[in-house]
This record gives structure tokens, C-alpha cells and sequence, in this order.
């Protein structure tokens, strides 16, 4: 019997849920489904991943088992998220890329610490982007903002508020929310 690396059922749970989450967060889907997959499907996929047989296997595995040894215990939780992420492209098929289903398993913290997983709430909490591509859009435009206003020595006030109205405009467009109002220039007083 495989040791599964959750305590109890609500730590299963609360890694499948952070996982349904990943898998939306990379835009994993089923073949014969494009919506996204849901948390039932996520909790039966998991527990596959685990070499159950479904769910109600994998509960019934973590009520019998007495002691835990979480993934990032052991050292390497990398290593383990890739054997995950291999057993469930076994299942779901090879449409997804390999290092794509395990970034999923480790941005999740499946099978981690408390610690672990309360740093993945935290991640997909504060996380503005819906998706890993308006993610890496969103690191675009603040990597250029950043190289933009490292040098502000000969910027008017003017001009800076012009740059920050300049991101706030390509994050609106990348969110898909509205667009700020532009700064006025303040009128000179003599």
C-alpha cells in the first residue's frame, strides 16, 4: 500500500481544491471536454495520480494509514510532482505538456506541508491573472515598467504619471478590466 501524504480527508480535499484551481489557472482540460475540469473530476484525477483507484479509495487509504510523510519532507517534492504529473498524463493523455501538468501539481502544493499549501491559497488569492498566459503577459509589462522608470532623473512629474497610466492601460487590457482615466498635466501656476 502506498503511502498517501495527507493527514486527514479535509487535507485531501484541500489540496484537490487547490489543484481544480491550477489546472483552471494553466488551462488543463479533458480531450473530449474544452471547459475547464471540475472539482470531482480533479478529486478522481488526483487520487489516480496517487495509484488509487479513485476517490473514495484515496479517502479510505488516508483514514487507515498512521503516520505522514508529506512530498517536501522528503527533499525533493519537485521529483515527486513529476511522477504525479506522469501518472496523470497516463491518464488523461499526452495533450498536455509534461512540465506543464507538473507546475500544476507544484504551484497546488499537492501532497505538501500546511505551510506549503497555505502559500498556494495565498498565490491563487492574490493572484490578478485568471490564467498563466495574462500571468506571464502581466511579468511582461512589469519587468518594461520597471525598466522604464529606473532612470527618472530628468522625468517631470508629468512624465512618470504618463508611465504608471502606461501600465495601468496594458494591465486593464491583459485583465480585461476598464481603463484608468488618463492624468491631465497640472497647470503652472505663475
Amino acid at each position: 500500500m502506498n503511502l498517501i501524504p495527507f493527514r486527514n480527508i479535509e487535507e485531501a480535499k484541500e489540496s484537490a481544491k487547490l489543484l481544480c484551481r491550477a489546472f483552471a489557472f494553466y488551462e488543463i482540460n479533458l480531450p473530449e471536454e474544452p471547459s475547464n475540469i471540475g472539482l470531482q473530476q480533479t478529486q478522481e484525477l488526483m487520487a489516480q495520480s496517487f495509484r488509487c483507484v479513485g476517490w473514495k479509495d484515496l479517502t479510505r487509504r488516508v483514514e487507515l494509514q498512521g503516520s505522514v510523510t508529506y512530498l517536501d519532507d522528503r527533499g525533493d517534492c519537485r521529483s515527486a510532482h513529476v511522477n504525479l504529473a506522469e501518472r496523470l498524463q497516463g491518464i488523461i493523455g499526452v495533450h498536455i505538456p509534461l512540465e506543464t501538468l507538473r507546475a500544476a501539481f507544484g504551484i497546488a502544493a499537492v501532497g505538501c506541508t500546511a505551510q506549503a499549501r497555505s502559500e498556494a491559497r495565498r498565490f491563487f488569492s492574490n493572484c490578478p491573472a485568471a490564467t498563466a498566459a495574462q500571468w506571464g503577459k502581466l511579468m511582461q509589462v512589469a519587468a518594461a515598467f520597471s525598466y522604464h522608470t529606473r532612470y527618472n532623473n530628468h522625468r517631470t512629474e508629468f512624465d512618470v504619471r504618463m508611465l504608471e497610466y502606461s501600465r495601468q492601460v496594458a494591465t486593464a487590457e491583459i485583465l480585461g478590466t476598464p481603463v484608468p482615466k488618463k492624468p491631465r498635466r497640472r497647470k503652472s501656476v505663475s
